[in-house]
């Protein structure tokens, strides 16, 4: 019975190396070169071990106020050519992820752009730090939370603050050093439930693709 299992399973791996090989190049290629795995949380209830998935240029924030996530996209558009706010948000660590459900490595198909802050590991938690300091030091007050703020109590200071912390997203790199949250761009992407596989299963998977899978912090692909 163990034994149909691992021909099963291992049946199973090399159709999704294959279809990963099919459609994800672009992102393979990054991986080759030596940048973590993307990872996704979701809550959906995914029974496939790799479910395609359609990413919604309509994307509702969780905690940025719909007034600032608009004006965020319509400056980084206006930087990086396309509304990065309404991207699909991944991690290098997933920790990170975790509280959005399962965690799952995100693969974009195709040919897909990406935005992050270096060094920053959330923009709204950077984004809210940066308006408490703002707020602290020019007004002597303090919001707990930008997401409680209405557009019509911004100041020309506030918004002068707000447009400085998006000038801070790059997309001309890659993301080899970067620890934190990412959007990506991209029309569909596959989630790949990584965790269903023995120990080692997945990472040879990868090396067969000539890529050595990792990611940041405490997590490991090694999952047992």
């Amino acid at each position: 019975m163990k034994q149909n299992q691992y021909i099963t399973e291992d049946t199973e791996i090399d159709e999704i190396a294959a279809k990963i090989k099919k459609d994800c190049q672009p992102y393979l290629r990054i991986l080759r070169k030596g940048a973590p795995a993307l990872i996704r949380g979701t809550r959906d209830n995914l029974l496939n071990p790799l479910s395609k998935k359609q990413s919604h240029p309509d994307r509702i924030p969780k905690d940025m106020p719909k007034w600032l996530h608009d004006y965020s996209n319509v400056m980084l558009k206006k930087r990086h050519g396309w509304e990065v706010r309404n991207g699909v948000s991944v991690s290098t660590e997933s920790w990170q992820v975790e509280g959005y459900g399962k965690t799952y490595i995100m693969l974009p198909i195709g040919k897909f752009t990406w935005a992050y802050v270096p060094g920053q590991w959330d923009f709204y938690n950077f984004l809210k730090h940066q308006f408490n300091d703002y707020a602290g030091k020019a007004h002597n007050v303090e919001y707990t939370d930008i997401k409680h703020l209405q557009k019509e109590e911004m100041t020309d200071g506030a918004w002068m603050m707000v447009d400085a912390a998006l000038t801070d997203y790059q997309s001309e790199r890659s993301w080899e050093q970067h620890s934190g949250e990412i959007m990506i761009g991209v029309k569909s992407y596959y989630l790949f439930d990584f965790k269903r596989y023995p120990r080692g299963v997945v990472p040879q998977m990868f090396e067969d693709l000539g890529i050595k899978l990792f990611f940041f912090g405490e997590s490991s692909i090694y999952y047992n």
